[in-house]
């Protein structure tokens, strides 16, 4: 079961936040950059406070940085957490929050999926969607929250967070993570 519900929640982050990110990125399986260190990109995720959120010990970090989008995730509690970010003026990343959610909305749902809800807070914009069902077409035991919140201002910087618990994948918990880890990048 546990098995099951990780790979779900792999599939609907992918689901999430598919349509908002028009960049291309590889995830390597060992999770680190081509040269062997750990990812920079990593060292964003604000760890502390999503551990406090989840209320336990998350996984080792696991991503890859790359000039047009570097990725980074973390499983906690059988969830996701993942943050994206391209450098200022990356082809396809959007210019503006609400360039980035109408190409989010532009998109279909996937399967099992709700329609995004898109949220402007001037200088963030947050989608929410909801996972029914996993990539075996199956009901799940619960559903999977999903909400992903992102700004532009120096570059694109975008944090999703999964949660089978919808008060723990609330904006205002995504915008809290989003802004400590954009603090760290500057």
């Amino acid at each position: 079961m546990v098995a099951r519900v990780s790979r779900t929640v792999r599939f609907a982050t992918a689901l999430a936040v598919g349509g908002l990110v028009v960049v291309a990125a590889r995830t390597p399986a060992a999770g680190q950059a081509a040269t062997g260190a750990p990812a920079k990109v990593c060292g964003l995720l604000p760890i502390a406070d999503i551990e406090a959120l989840y209320g336990t010990k998350a996984d080792a970090p696991r991503g890859t940085d790359n000039t047009a989008l570097s990725t980074c995730s973390v499983t906690i509690a059988n969830q996701i957490v993942t943050i994206r970010s391209s450098a200022p003026g990356t082809p396809g990343a959007p210019v503006s929050v609400q360039a980035g959610l109408a190409a989010q909305q532009a998109q279909p749902p996937g399967r099992g999926m709700t329609r995004a809800e898109a949220r402007d807070y001037g200088d963030v914009g947050c989608l929410h969607s909801t996972m029914t069902e996993g990539p075996d077409r199956k009901p799940l035991p619960k559903p999977i929250h999903a909400t992903s919140c992102f700004l532009v201002t120096g570059g694109y910087l975008h944090l999703t967070l999964t949660s089978d618990d919808a008060g723990l994948a609330s904006d205002e918990h995504v915008k809290g993570l989003l802004a400590k880890a954009a603090a760290r990048r500057k």
